[in-house]
């Protein structure tokens, strides 16, 4: 039987023009055939793929939580389509954990403060910079002045309490602690939520790396311990997710208890990916660790920095 086409003059593709005789596009290769699908096809296409993608999911996140280190070892042989993609599934669990961890500094008020109890505060301002800390000959009100203040006004501050002419580093801090003391922490806290979301991102890598330098002998491809790295913090974040929907729907504080969780869930998952003996796992868990809570403390600061100069 004969498809009849639904012609048109010009490709919807690519804007090449078409006679009425041709039947695909010269230039790009499109089917010169537009079909209008029906609302009953379109529902029915969005539902089959919606299912799809929540059975490999939850296929996922079973295999993930419950045989720690084996999802990796699947990927590794071979089978991708049985299970959400490494990185897709961190995408998922990232966004959920944010989105938990803002609804619980929504509902804890974090941030928050009575601005008049503040600015009614006639004592000094304390402060501290590095390793350097003191007093200020100025209250609460006055500081908080700061955060519109001339750089000349900032510079006379720095000069009358005897701390010499400040650099712009001291300046640019003095400033946006100020904006803290005038509005509140909540804008400064959001912003760090969103640059760490950043920075997990950058650090899953380096968790990676980590594993390669005291793992290669049993997995000499880099590529494996990303996996593992991408897998082992979705499975930090989910556990977080947990922790703070607790946190806030129930009022008990177990984050303590999902980061122990994760510590041990990391033992398993490494003795069960790399199957060296327990005390080699548990001494190179050691190594690894430490290395990373180095990187992790190093992008910390970052974040604290770029976050108190940039909200």
């Amino acid at each position: 039987m004969t498809k009849k086409r639904q012609k048109q003059k010009v490709c919807p593709n690519c804007n090449f023009p078409l006679g009425e005789d041709v039947n695909f596009c010269p230039q790009c290769g499109q089917e010169n055939h537009v079909k209008i699908q029906s609302l009953k096809n379109i529902l029915g296409n969005w539902m089959e793929s919606l299912l799809n993608i929540d059975t490999r999911l939850l296929r996922t996140i079973r295999v993930l939580l419950t045989s720690p280190g084996k999802i990796t070892k699947l990927f590794q042989a071979g089978k991708h389509v049985s299970y959400v993609a490494p990185l897709r599934l961190y995408l998922f669990s990232s966004v959920v954990m944010f989105f938990m961890l803002n609804l619980l500094i929504k509902d804890q008020n974090i941030g928050e403060f009575d601005r008049d109890a503040i600015m009614a505060d006639t004592s000094q301002v304390q402060f501290q910079m590095g390793l350097e800390s003191g007093t200020l000959d100025l209250n609460k009100r006055e500081f908080a002045n700061l955060a519109k203040a001339s750089k000349e006004t900032i510079d006379s501050v720095y000069i009358s309490n005897g701390r010499g002419k400040p650099n712009f580093f001291e300046r640019t801090t003095m400033r946006q602690v100020a904006k803290m003391v005038n509005d509140g922490q909540s804008t400064f806290i959001v912003e760090m939520v969103r640059n760490t979301s950043i920075a997990m991102f950058i650090l899953m890598p380096l968790f990676g790396l980590c594993l390669y330098l005291f793992f290669r002998k049993k997995t000499p491809f880099y590529v494996t311990h990303m996996v593992f790295s991408i897998h082992y913090h979705a499975v930090l974040f989910l556990f977080l997710t947990v922790a703070f929907a607790v946190r806030v729907w129930v009022g008990w504080d177990i984050s303590n208890y999902a980061l122990l969780g994760a510590i041990v869930y990391q033992i398993l998952a490494l003795k069960n990916m790399y199957q060296y003996p327990w005390p080699a796992t548990f001494l190179k868990f050691i190594g690894v660790n430490f290395l990373y809570l180095i990187i992790l403390g190093l992008a910390v600061t970052a974040v604290s920095i770029i976050s108190l100069f940039s909200f």
